[in-house]
C-alpha cells in the first residue's frame, strides 16, 4: 500500500482497534469504511474525547485490502 503515489504513510498495528493509535497521532480525520456507520464505529467514543471527526468513507466492502494486493501482484511489471 505504501507504494502507491497517494498514499503518504502506512502504519502497522497489532490491536482489534486504533484507539491508541488516534491518541498517539490526533489526526483530524478517522476514516472508517461503509461496513461501519457514524453509530457503531468502534473508536467513536476515543475520537470523540479527543476531537477528532469521524467520516464514513469508500464504497461498499466487498473486497480487502489483502484482494487488492495480491490483484496487483498478479499484474505483469514492464
Amino acid at each position: 500500500m505504501g507504494a502507491l503515489r497517494a498514499v503518504d504513510y502506512v502504519v502497522v498495528f497489532s490491536e482489534s482497534n486504533v484507539e491508541a493509535l488516534l491518541a498517539e497521532l490526533r489526526p483530524d480525520v478517522h476514516a472508517k469504511g461503509t461496513d461501519y456507520t457514524a453509530d457503531n464505529v468502534p473508536e467513536r467514543a476515543t475520537s470523540d474525547r479527543l476531537g477528532i471527526r469521524v467520516a464514513i468513507v469508500g464504497d461498499a466492502k466487498n473486497h480487502s485490502t489483502r484482494e487488492f494486493i495480491d490483484s496487483v501482484r498478479k499484474v505483469p511489471h514492464a
